[in-house]
């Protein structure tokens, strides 16, 4: 299914429990890049989008995600797949960011047919 701004609360909701530490922002659904798939009414796997730029043709997939009692089924790769078709009619180069220690995903998104660009390093600096 896509989501949009009236799942924002049920969204925010998964992500604090499936993907902590996420970089997720409301503003996102505004996009239309955003599959989940549900269980007794509920998200238990989702895929969204980072960027998304009509205009420039550009769009990152981010904010990928499974509860953990559904990992393993394959839930992931379905949500993943139905956005990147989706994307591809809108953006020439679809991209994404993983960290290199997450073989999981980094086998998922081989499997769709990505392929590693560059290596990035990346950090937080706080003011002081």
């Amino acid at each position: 299914m896509t989501l949009a701004a009236s799942h924002a609360s049920e969204l925010e909701s998964f992500y604090a429990s499936a993907y902590p530490g996420n970089w997720f922002d409301r503003r996102m659904l505004e996009t239309g890049g955003y599959r989940a798939v549900q269980r007794d009414g509920r998200i238990v796997s989702v895929a969204g989008v980072h960027v998304l730029s009509r205009k420039y043709r550009v769009a990152a997939l981010g904010n990928v995600a499974t509860n953990a009692a559904f990992r393993g089924r394959g839930l992931g790769r379905i949500v993943c797949a139905a956005l990147c078709k989706d994307l591809m009619a809108l953006a020439d180069p679809v991209g994404l960011n993983v960290l290199s220690s997450n073989a999981a995903a980094i086998a998922l998104y081989q499997q769709l047919g990505f392929v590693r660009v560059a290596h990035y390093e990346e950090a937080m600096v706080e003011a002081r």
